[in-house]
């Protein structure tokens, strides 16, 4: 036993000055340090959402708003080609109501008004 030991503590002793050791070091220690934000202490509470724009109405844009919506949000969706957005956002209800109509959360529109489209 005593020998198996040794051999081990020689092992990890070697390995320890790899530099592939000192990088997952350096990568611990630096992940621990990134959810440091300068200033902002734990004492620090959050602000409440009050409304929320979604800038981009194209598929990620309406799934972030609809989301949003259905966590009962006021949501002004964002565009730069208003022909467009209008389009995107009657198919994000499109997407909600299918949605519904599988079960799921309630359509856009039923909880809380829809969000506003650009140029309104």
């Amino acid at each position: 036993m005593s020998e198996g030991l040794a051999q081990e503590k020689a092992g990890f002793a070697e390995l320890l000055d790899t530099p592939q050791s000192r990088a997952g070091r350096h990568l611990f220690f630096a992940e621990r340090e990134c959810n440091k934000v300068p200033g902002v202490t734990r004492a620090d509470q959050p602000r409440d959402i009050k409304s929320v724009a979604v800038i981009g109405a194209g598929t990620m844009g309406r799934g972030i708003a609809i989301a949003f919506l259905q966590a009962g949000y006021p949501v002004t969706l964002l565009k730069r080609r208003k022909a467009r957005s209008n389009r995107d956002w009657k198919m994000s209800g499109s997407i909600s109501s299918a949605r519904a109509k599988k079960g799921g959360s309630v359509p856009i529109g039923q909880r809380q008004s829809p969000p506003t489209p650009p140029g309104r």
